[in-house]
């Protein structure tokens, strides 16, 4: 009589080994991340911005105009210009970049109109025509080392930290005929300091992303503000500045999408979306017994475009 036994053991064995190694094999395990293959390469952009600077509450309006002993509060000094960004950056490693970026914008715009007008802050009053300049700079230069991070298949992190200088000038000018003189101000804001920041991706496939940046700064500098009221026709002229160190913290926020092309030397990608900066308390201004600080913001559209070149 043949014995079986030894077979059925082999065959439970082999069955036994088969089934483990269909529900211990490679799985989906929540809370994996993954970092991208080693490689090196150079990456160029550059952006179109649009933007509109403002200040907050205190000098949010530059003068009022007056009829009937009524006063409106005008919105001259809340301006809209065009600037750009330029950057760069070396990719290493498993995800790693080094980063250095440049935002500039300069907005300036000319006011002529006929009327009756004070000051705001001021008890001076100005009647007949009026000339009014307001101008408005912004400097932030950005360098940061960054970590990417896969989270799934779609989605990605970008974590970063760096230091960023930050420069930022206000004036507001205005030419008046009677009485015959003129109303300068000026506020500025020289900074620099630590900045860190999350930028999130979103694959939709077919080379468009979604994506959401966010960072923020805390920066040591210094605040200044210089203010003259001069007459032609009269020697009786007023002003008032000062300047102060602060450490002044900032929000940055950015919402958009891109779309990614795949060329024989590298990739190109095309970025549109909004940005949001602010920076609090940046800038300091007096009035009659009072000086306080301002909030300097930032918001509008953006377009640009970047090259992204692998090195063998």
């Amino acid at each position: 009589m043949l014995n079986f036994k030894p077979y059925v053991m082999v065959i439970m064995a082999f069955a036994s080994t088969t089934v483990f190694s269909g529900t211990m094999g490679p799985a989906c395990t929540p809370g994996i991340a993954s970092v991208p293959c080693e490689k090196s390469a150079w990456n160029f952009g550059a952006e179109a911005l649009y933007l509109q600077a403002s200040l907050g509450t205190y000098i949010f309006p530059d003068y009022t105009t007056i009829a009937n002993n009524v006063q409106e509060f005008q919105n001259v000094g809340n301006l809209w210009g065009w600037g750009f960004m330029i950057d760069g950056s070396y990719h290493f490693n498993t995800g790693n970049d080094l980063n250095v970026n440049w935002y500039h914008l300069k907005s300036s715009t000319t006011l002529n109109q006929n009327g009756e007008y004070s000051s705001v802050g001021s008890s001076d009053l100005f009647t007949g025509a009026l000339s009014y300049s307001p101008k408005t700079t912004w400097d932030a230069v950005n360098m940061e080392l960054g970590q990417h991070v896969d989270y799934s298949p779609n989605v990605s992190v970008r974590y970063h930290g760096g230091a960023e200088y930050v420069h930022i000038n206000v004036q507001r000018n205005g030419l008046f005929s009677n009485p015959m003189g003129s109303s300068n101000r000026t506020l500025s804001y020289n900074g620099f300091g630590p900045r860190v920041g999350v930028d999130a991706f979103y694959d939709l496939n077919n080379g468009l992303t979604l994506f959401a940046k966010s960072a923020l700064g805390l920066y040591a500098g210094t605040t200044t503000f210089n203010s003259l009221h001069s007459y032609t026709n009269s020697s009786i002229n007023s002003g008032r500045k000062g300047s102060a160190l602060i450490v002044v913290p900032s929000l940055e926020a950015k919402l958009g999408a891109s779309y990614h092309h795949a060329l024989a030397q590298g990739d190109l990608s095309l970025d549109a979306g909004w940005m949001m900066i602010n920076y609090f308390g940046a800038l300091m201004n007096a009035t009659p017994g009072l000086v306080h600080s301002d909030n300097f913001a930032e918001q509008g559209p953006f377009v640009g475009l970047k090259w992204v070149g692998n090195i063998v």
